[in-house]
């Protein structure tokens, strides 16, 4: 089972963002603060992998130290190519991501503790919007919201895309009666 938080920004919801999390790999196990060394590490960890999971042709087959700069030298067979590592952080972004993401911890959390409940769940992913971040309660106050995701997720309420036909080509419409489970 995987959880997703997605949510569009007041004023630009035709450009909505979506966090996929957690993943085997995303597990906080780290103390900080980080140094600089460690964080380019992840930093280069997580562009190999997501180059390696959507296929881009020439997927960096060795990293290599660079001499900072370059950060890191990707080099796939006989071509070499210089990375510079940068970190951009923009506080207000970076603090409801960090809300967002706590969220979709405490649910997975939640959701793992009584799996049998949630056995319909199993090899689905849970999308969870979050349309306004300035809506959500206080990180303090974030029980009573997790508890209503979870009594909702009891129910087993299908998939989305569940009976269209996909045979000839894609529905132009897919029903809502199956997959959504409505708001908290």
């Amino acid at each position: 089972m995987y959880v997703v938080l997605q949510g569009v920004e007041l004023g630009k919801e035709d450009d909505p963002f979506r966090l996929v999390l957690p993943t085997p790999l995303y597990t906080p196990r780290l103390q900080g603060p980080l140094s600089k060394k460690f964080r380019e590490d992840l930093q280069i960890t997580s562009f190999v992998q997501a180059t390696g999971v959507v296929g881009i042709d020439g997927c960096p087959a060795r990293i290599l130290n660079g001499g900072d700069p370059p950060d890191r030298i990707a080099e796939v067979g006989d071509h070499k190519e210089s990375v510079e590592l940068t970190e951009l952080t923009i506080e207000d972004l970076r603090k409801d991501f960090s809300v967002a993401r706590q969220l979709g911890r405490f649910v997975e959390a939640e959701l793992h503790k009584q799996r049998t409940k949630y056995n319909h769940l199993l090899g689905r992913r849970v999308t969870i919007s979050i349309p306004e971040m300035d809506k959500l309660p206080p990180r303090s106050e974030l029980n009573h919201l997790i508890a209503d995701i979870c009594l909702i997720l009891t129910s087993d309420r299908g998939v989305v895309g569940e009976g269209a036909d996909f045979a000839s080509c894609l529905p132009e419409f897919l029903s809502t009666d199956r997959g959504f489970y409505g708001r908290c």
